[in-house]
């Protein structure tokens, strides 16, 4: 690894979130740059704690993975710890307010799990099954993916591709032309 670094890195603790069309929301992934930034910077394990931590980092994950979705985690004061080094760490860099927003995002799940993807999707659970939820959020962004695929006006009827400058031509016809705006 020393030598030809990482070349994949596999986020397996991230579920889809139903509430996104693209799966995951903005703040997630911000929530996902400090903490990796964090760790980037962070010194470097030796190699026997490596194995040793990843093992329990695996026991954590499952053991948060079984309790109830509506109460709070009995991790909650390691997570908030953790929430509180990577602020100081986001206000150390002078990262944005999305950052420290997305920080208080994560902060206010572990303080109130009903905020959590799974402690939203708990209220519809009906008959021990996500079944009609997850039917009824699909039907939702496809209908909405369904809509936004229409084509744009004077291409309907294009049976051969057009290069950059013909797409250019064709899409901004009338309504924009760059070497206009300088003179």
């Amino acid at each position: 690894m020393e030598e030809r670094g990482v070349n994949y890195i596999e986020l397996r603790m991230l579920d889809l979130d139903p509430w996104s069309m693209a799966g995951i929301r903005l703040n997630t992934l911000y929530f996902l740059r400090i903490m990796a930034s964090y760790f980037i910077m962070a010194p470097r394990l030796d190699e026997e704690a490596v194995c040793e931590t990843i093992t329990r980092a695996n026991q954590l994950n499952e053991a948060v993975a079984v309790e109830r979705p509506t109460e709070p985690t009995k991790y909650a004061p390691t997570a908030l710890a953790f929430l509180e080094r990577l602020e100081l760490f986001a206000s150390q860099l002078q990262l944005g307010p999305e950052y420290l927003e997305a920080l208080e995002d994560m902060t206010d799940r572990v303080n109130r799990p009903d905020l959590t993807p799974s402690g939203q999707m708990a209220r519809f659970i009906k008959d021990g099954s996500l079944t009609e939820f997850g039917l009824r959020r699909a039907l939702r962004y496809q209908k909405s993916a369904l809509q936004s695929l229409a084509t744009f006006k004077g291409f309907e009827n294009m049976t051969t591709p057009l290069s950059a400058e013909g797409l250019k031509k064709n899409l901004f016809r009338g309504s924009y032309e760059p070497s206009g705006l300088i003179q």
